[in-house]
């Protein structure tokens, strides 16, 4: 399967926290309409059922499940489009 994620605007390279978690949200947003699509119904039935046998990261206040871990046997990889003007 192949998906975009998109995000206009600047990229600092010393963002600070607040900038670095408005583009988690930004990401958040396209992933979970992402998960609600028919050929990710196996992820979304992962996601429902409770986290006992998945190994969730703590990060701060937030929850993160990873979804690509040798684990689930699931591999992705990641090529990034940078369009200047």
């Amino acid at each position: 399967m192949k998906f975009r994620l998109v995000y206009r605007g600047p990229l600092r390279t010393n963002a600070n926290v607040r900038v670095k978690h408005a583009l988690r949200r930004e990401f958040h947003g396209q992933l979970r309409e992402l998960v609600n699509r028919p050929a990710m119904a196996p992820f979304a039935r992962l996601i429902a059922t409770p986290l006992t046998n998945l190994t969730t990261v703590k990060v701060g206040a937030y929850n993160f499940l990873p979804l690509i871990t040798k684990r689930l046997q699931n591999v992705a990889t990641l090529n990034i489009t940078m369009l200047t003007p």
